[in-house]
């Protein structure tokens, strides 16, 4: 299976305008999808960034990392990086690249979305053709493969009970946003 790419970034002046849009679509997207994904995609840089910074700085920026389920049933997973400056000047903007699950499948070879951290396959630009180039796996970094989640899991054991309590509480009411986790 082919996974559906969305990339979602500040374009210059065209035809399909400027300003921050999708620039490359995987063919067969239907344009529910990209209303619904672009409500779920954004960055925000860091509130100390330098004004214009340069390619090296903003390597060392965060990168967003999102799993999102859509109202299909289907999931979002996306990867989020800072850019720079656009075109038009415009400071703190950013790429995202993003791939669709159709409702219940799952990622290549049963792959967890959180192992698609820093892998090689996510872009940090659009495709220049406006094509985006398919892909059937997803190769993971190998940064957080499942052995080495399991061991951080269990090094913090006596705090993940009360965490997934408050998590369950949190999910049972009808107005749940966005989860963010930082340790």
């Amino acid at each position: 299976m082919s996974l559906a790419q969305l990339h979602y970034t500040s374009a210059p002046p065209g035809p399909g305008g400027s300003g921050l849009r999708f620039t490359a679509v995987s063919p067969g997207v239907p344009a529910t999808l990209l209303r619904e994904a672009e409500q779920l995609i954004g960055y925000e840089p860091p509130h100390d960034r330098p004004d214009r910074p340069d390619a090296d700085q903003l390597k060392s920026f965060p990168k967003a990392l999102s799993f999102s389920e859509l109202s299909d049933g289907g999931r979002l997973l996306s990867r989020t990086v800072c850019t720079g400056t656009d075109d038009g000047g415009r400071t703190g903007t950013f790429h995202a690249h993003a791939l669709h699950l159709p409702s219940g499948a799952r990622l290549p070879d049963g792959a967890l979305p959180i192992t698609a951290w820093e892998s090689p396959r996510w872009a940090d630009a659009a495709p220049p053709d406006g094509r985006p180039v398919p892909f059937e796996r997803f190769e993971p970094t190998g940064l957080l493969r499942r052995e080495r989640l399991v061991a951080f899991a269990r090094s913090r054991a006596e705090r993940l009970a009360a965490f997934f309590a408050d998590l369950r509480t949190l999910v049972a009411g009808t107005d749940t946003r966005q989860i963010v986790i930082v340790e």
